[in-house]
């Protein structure tokens, strides 16, 4: 009797085991994420006479000083292209050319005694008497360009 039921265990072990194997690759063949597959793609080139494209070179403008303004722009303007703030005022050439509209070759563009870094800092219009209005928003329109 002992070495029927030892049989029959043996049996249920196996077809237990039998079960589990079975399982496990029934669900890797269902789409398991955890497989890996591959995709092989083949792209064949056109025979006879195919010319690849020119290599379309973007030129960017040098900015020497990295003010914003091209060195171009700053040579047209006055401004030393290697000098961030030409005219040592607080605010960049690209600042005063773009933004608030100062002269950026005078520290003090509406000659009032103060530079218009110092203006603009104290939130004072740099180009006349006033409070300097909108500034948040000029230089987030301007870079938003």
């Amino acid at each position: 009797m002992a070495r029927v039921l030892r049989i029959l265990l043996i049996i249920l072990i196996l077809l237990i085991l039998i079960a589990v194997v079975w399982w496990f690759f029934q669900r890797n063949s269902e789409g398991d994420t955890t497989t890996n597959t591959t995709t092989n793609i083949t792209i064949s080139a056109p025979t006879g006479g195919f010319e690849a494209p020119e290599a379309i070179v973007v030129e960017t403008p040098s900015d020497t000083d990295a003010d914003g303004l091209a060195d171009s722009e700053e040579l047209d303007l006055g401004t030393k292209i290697d000098i961030p703030d030409t005219d040592a005022d607080g605010l960049a050439d690209y600042d005063e050319v773009r933004i608030y509209t100062t002269n950026p070759l005078r520290s003090d563009s509406d000659d009032d005694g103060f530079s218009d870094g110092d203006e603009v800092e104290q939130g004072f219009n740099p180009n006349g008497a006033g409070p300097l209005l909108n500034t948040q928003q000029a230089i987030t329109d301007d870079r938003n360009q």
